[in-house]
């Protein structure tokens, strides 16, 4: 990797994963920029960040490095919410996990979502 190469990290601010990395530090990659909203952050995939998640659960969760589709940049983020039914590349903001990318239907009640720390499973189409 080297300052300039695309990559893929969710964007705190949007949610789109298409970045630029901007800064290396220590052979490691620090900073990126969004490609869609310019927003530059750390990166998302530190080892740092890794080894944290790896002392607090019992297993580290294998690690994902963006999502299986492309977003839908078309539509708007939406909020979530167990009522909503989904479609595969809409972007959606979780109170819990932040900005995601539905990635697969599970069927009628189901999603598989890609969030910055991995994929979620979660309810769609609940009635309240």
């Amino acid at each position: 990797m080297k300052v300039g190469a695309d990559i893929q990290n969710a964007c705190t601010k949007c949610g789109t994963v298409a970045h630029v990395i901007v800064a290396i530090v220590e052979g490691k990659i620090a900073k990126v920029e969004c490609k869609e909203c310019g927003s530059v952050h750390r990166n998302r995939t530190t080892a740092a960040k890794s080894k944290k998640k790896a002392t607090t659960r019992r297993a580290a969760a294998p690690q994902v490095i963006g999502p299986a589709v492309e977003p839908d940049l078309s539509l708007p983020i939406r909020r979530y919410q167990t009522s909503d039914t989904y479609a595969v590349g809409e972007r959606i903001d979780h109170t819990h996990f932040g900005m995601g990318v539905i990635e697969r239907i599970m069927g009628p009640s189901k999603v598989q979502v890609y969030f910055s720390d991995g994929q979620k499973t979660l309810l769609q189409g609940r009635s309240t």
